[in-house]
């Protein structure tokens, strides 16, 4: 909501009270006045503020009391002064003392202060007045009170640049197409309720000039009496340095002599009485694509004109012989390559205007695009429109982008491509990553687990126990729809590879020891199950117990860590279940059989005592 009047009641804090007091103390005879100071009351402060643009803010609070100051009290202690208020309005904000009318102050820059209303001074306590002959005092002072006022403030936007004009002849695009500002634009009169500012940058990065622009709502005949939304808003381009005036030159406004209308527009803005009219103004012909030739030539443009030096500077042809030497040139007039590789370049050239002066594009014409949409999106440098959805339930961004690409190929030319963005290419572009990361995983824990057992068959048995089924199990709740294939749930994945495999290792460890003691491989692997239950159970509900708040978290960003969670959670659930029953099987088939080992061992260790005996004898 936009507010630029209200009116407040300010009330500074009143003085505290002055105190009156005699010391008392034991072996203190006649110890004398001791009344304090009463504290001084606070002030209203009141702040410009770059961060407001509105004074919505004063309408529903009007009023505003400081804090008033603590009372003297005894052994000659000052009340505390009281806390001041700060009100902060926006730049651009003149305060009037709505009883005399008279300006108080005018906030024309960010952080000036002032105080609108001062605190009222304490008052002085009975020790103020002990003299050499009124040694006992009983005389105080009460504070004074705090000055009280009611202030009416106004808001003058702070604008270079003041577009005026009727109702919808184009104010609005205008300061959307010039700058950041987004108004409401639409095809019927008063779109613009309330001032719109935009800032316009001009020249490159380094040699960059901006200024700012206000669009004010439209003015019709009679606004200064009140018709349509009056002349309330003129005040807001009082401070401007120029006026863009802009006319309706083609026939949808309905009003045939815009001569006349140019005429009202400088009337309404003489009403107002603020010498708008004397102002720096710039005649902006505007909706001339579409425009009246009547209307145009009252305005002494010509559109034959116009269009022949378009022709002259875009068209590269020649216009006229020069020799030299014996040589004929022709010569070509002909704007820079680079100063006209957008339609916007266009607005930055000059065609002849009345009396032969050079007029800017920019100052008439607006472009406008049809068919082709209005403005062109961009992706890798090429002009793109982007499609965008969601997967069904139960559907996967895999299956989703399959059927956009089999509509690409049915419908678009041979000469069109598709590319993707955001979570869809880290898909499709990052997709066969997570194979070559899977893999490199794979070798890699198979490389430290062959040097950890001393044996090549051992790692292949805890990786074929334990991975396959915890990645099949993560995997099936992604196909069933709880979360989808995506770069957090790859790295769950690859995540998940390490902490199941860890259930294999600690049974297969065990069962290597429980044969070079003397079991055979069945035994060894059956009892190793058993011994190995507890921990492989502990490691994986701490796991799963860890991991399970990842896929309950909701908000912002919450779907990367859903992903995250549903993997490790269903991969470590449904792989240690398996794994107790499958590691055992792989290794009954693939395992080695340790208690050659250890009959090897015990026959070198016979042989080495044997040829000890004579020695030891």
């Amino acid at each position: 909501m936009f507010i630029d009047e209200a009116k407040i009641r300010v009330k500074a804090g009143d003085g505290g009270n002055g105190c009156m007091a005699f010391r008392r103390e034991k072996y203190v005879p006649r110890g004398g006045p001791s009344g304090g100071d009463g504290g001084k009351g606070g002030d209203v402060i009141m702040e410009s503020s770059e961060r407001h643009n509105t004074l919505v803010h004063f309408r529903f609070n009007p009023e505003y009391k400081a804090e008033r100051g603590r009372h003297g009290e005894g052994s000659n202690k000052s009340g505390r002064e009281g806390e001041d208020i700060l009100l902060k309005v926006p730049v651009g904000t003149i305060v009037y003392d709505e009883e005399t009318g008279e300006k108080v102050f005018d906030f024309s820059a960010p952080d000036q202060r002032v105080v609108i209303a001062c605190g009222g001074r304490g008052g002085r306590g009975n020790a103020r007045f002990a003299t050499s002959v009124h040694q006992a005092p009983r005389e105080h002072e009460d504070g004074r009170p705090g000055e009280e006022h009611n202030y009416k403030l106004e808001l003058k936007l702070l604008a270079d640049v003041g577009l005026v004009g009727y109702p919808n002849v184009g104010k609005s695009t205008l300061i959307s197409r010039i700058s950041a500002a987004r108004p409401k634009i639409a095809d019927y009169p008063f779109t613009t309720l309330q001032p719109n500012l935009g800032v316009v940058a001009v020249g490159d990065p380094r040699n960059e000039v901006s200024f700012v622009v206000a669009d004010i709502p439209g003015l019709i005949e009679g606004a200064h009496m009140g018709s349509g939304l009056g002349t309330q808003f003129l005040r807001h381009i009082e401070r401007t340095r120029l006026l863009v005036h802009l006319a309706d030159v083609s026939d949808a406004s309905g009003r045939p002599d815009i001569v006349k209308d140019v005429e009202v527009i400088l009337g309404e803005l003489a009403s107002f009485g603020a010498h708008l009219e004397e102002k720096p103004m710039i005649m902006v012909a505007s909706k001339i694509d579409v425009a009246n030739k009547d209307k145009v030539a009252a305005l002494g443009l010509n559109l034959q004109q116009v269009g022949g030096d378009l022709s002259t500077l875009l068209s590269s042809g020649w216009v006229n012989y020069f020799s030299i030497q014996g040589r004929s040139y022709q010569v070509i007039p002909e704007v820079k390559r680079t100063q006209r590789l957008t339609p916007e370049d266009l607005k930055n050239l000059y065609v002849t205007g009345p009396n032969n002066t050079p007029i800017q594009l920019s100052t008439f014409a607006t472009l406008k695009r049809e068919v082709v949409p209005e403005t062109l999106n961009h992706f890798q440098q090429l002009n793109s429109v982007k499609i965008q959805g969601a997967a069904t339930f139960g559907g996967t961004i895999d299956d989703a982008l399959k059927v956009l690409e089999q509509k690409a190929k049915e419908i678009l030319p041979r000469d069109y491509s598709i590319d993707y963005t955001g979570e869809s290419r880290q898909f499709r572009r990052e997709g066969d990553v997570l194979v070559y990361s899977m893999i490199l995983a794979l070798v890699v824990i198979y490389l430290v687990l062959a040097a950890q057992f001393e044996s090549f068959r051992d790692p292949l048995i805890i990786l074929l126990g334990s991975v396959p089924l915890g990645l099949a199990g993560a995997l099936t709740f992604c196909f069933l729809g709880f979360t989808s294939i995506n770069i957090y749930s790859q790295v769950g994945l690859i995540t998940l590879v390490g902490l199941v495999a860890k259930n294999g290792i600690l049974i297969v460890e065990w069962a290597n020891r429980l044969q070079e003691e003397g079991r055979d491989k069945f035994n060894a692997i059956l009892e190793a199950a058993g011994t190995r239950l507890r921990p492989v159970l502990m490691t994986s509900v701490a796991t799963v117990t860890g991991h399970f708040p990842l896929i309950l978290v909701t908000g912002p960003g919450a779907g990367a860590r859903n992903s995250i969670g549903w993997v490790l959670v269903t991969g470590m659930v449904i792989g240690t279940t398996f794994t107790l029953f499958v590691v055992p099987s792989v290794y009954l088939i693939l395992a080695k059989n340790h208690s050659k080992d250890r009959e090897r061992r015990g026959d070198v260790q016979s042989e080495a005592e044997r040829k000890l005996e004579p020695a030891l004898a």
